[in-house]
């Protein structure tokens, strides 16, 4: 199967293979679980608008893919049970939606094949090494397709046409490693490996024994969702509440009170002008968490 919304666009109809016998979650398991917002094992069609908006697609788009994946894949990961009008997808069955006419990185369980990934370059990156032009892309979608197989058609389209405009670099090449990135959960939203490496350990350091109270040290440094609030830090926006609970007040002020330029939008030296004016004295560890956090927002 292709990547990024791969995992979640792939809204086919052939179903391959059973469940996994592994409790560890596989790699499209780990991408479908992106767009688990709240991660309880399900995701609605809100929570796929809510993904797409966070990887970069314009609300339109956002809300149109939602309803095409979770209307397609609701009732195929959920077999057994009864038709839901909320359409929701369970995670664990995420295997059970792959279509055809794909590249068949993920195998019958979801897991990564990694000779199958490298296949794609080998195979359809002629004009440059370790990337594909749009061009390359349509050839290896046409290469691909099984015959009779339109949804699979469709699926591979849409997702490789999504893909490919979120990740294409300024020459609108889509680059090996931005594919490779999509399949590394956190970075998913773009970040290169030593970005991703370095905030890793910053993050889970910084948080680990916040979000275990009273409980020994560990130097595996796990965090533990249900206490994340513990980790919010001073000099910021105020957005999640001490109970760590979305305060939309808060959230609109932001662009009230700093989006000058554009009614919508925050330029990179409007948001220096906001971390300064959220500085409190003497909160060094906030003033830098909070400038690490809307850096990463930026990039």
């Amino acid at each position: 199967m292709s990547h990024q919304a791969v995992e979640l666009l792939s809204v086919s109809p052939k179903s391959k293979g059973g469940k996994s016998d592994k409790k560890e979650m596989t790699a499209l398991e780990k991408h479908v679980s992106f767009f688990d917002r709240n991660k309880d094992g399900t995701v609605y069609p809100w929570e796929t608008y809510q993904g797409f908006r966070a990887l970069g697609t314009g609300r339109l788009l956002a809300a149109f893919v939602a309803i095409f994946i979770n209307m397609g894949l609701s009732q195929k990961t959920r077999p057994g049970k009864r038709f839901s009008p909320l359409f929701p997808i369970d995670v664990k069955n995420s295997h059970l939606c792959m279509h055809g006419s794909d590249t068949d990185v993920y195998d019958d369980d979801g897991r990564f094949v990694e000779s199958k990934f490298e296949e794609i370059f080998k195979k359809h990156a002629r004009t440059h090494k370790g990337a594909l032009t749009a061009e390359e892309i349509q050839k290896m979608l046409k290469t691909n397709r099984d015959p009779f197989d339109i949804t699979g058609w469709l699926s591979d389209y849409g997702e490789w046409k999504i893909l490919h405009n979120l990740a294409k670099d300024k020459n609108g090449l889509l680059s090996k490693d931005s594919v490779r990135d999509i399949y590394d959960g956190f970075r998913v939203l773009g970040t290169g490996r030593l970005v991703s490496v370095f905030v890793a350990i910053f993050i889970n350091m910084g948080l680990s024994s916040k979000a275990r109270p009273g409980k020994r040290f560990s130097p595996l440094f796990p965090i533990e969702v249900k206490n994340s609030r513990f980790g919010i830090h001073g000099s910021d926006t105020d957005v999640y509440d001490k109970d760590g609970r979305f305060v939309e007040s808060k959230f609109e002020e932001i662009f009230k009170k700093h989006a000058h330029k554009h009614k919508n939008a925050l330029t990179s030296k409007e948001i220096k002008q906001l971390l300064k004016t959220n500085r409190e004295a003497n909160d060094y560890i906030g003033w830098f968490s909070a400038f690490l956090e809307w850096n990463y927002y930026m990039t």
